[in-house]
């Protein structure tokens, strides 16, 4: 299994909204995420990630991870999508 896309970023505020929009306003081919990251900070998570593969097959490994790492001066966010 080979890793399609991976993007991250770091951003030095404590604004996680804004981050968020300014992380897809820049990875514009992974903003179908932008709703899963902004669940994600509603509902407190940091990490989301499945091991279905678009078939309905399950993988041994995931086929996505989502990070969302926030601190009080810096939000982190990554996209990982592999196939």
């Amino acid at each position: 299994m080979e890793r399609v896309k991976e993007y991250e970023k770091e951003y030095r505020t404590n604004n996680v909204k804004g981050a968020i929009k300014r992380f897809f306003e820049e990875y514009t081919d992974v903003d179908y995420w932008k709703e899963q990251f902004e669940y994600m900070l509603e509902n407190g998570q940091d990490f989301c990630c499945d091991n279905l593969m678009a078939n309905g097959e399950e993988n041994k490994d995931w086929c996505y991870a989502l990070h969302l790492d926030v601190d009080e001066k810096y939000v982190y966010i990554c996209v990982i999508e592999r196939a």
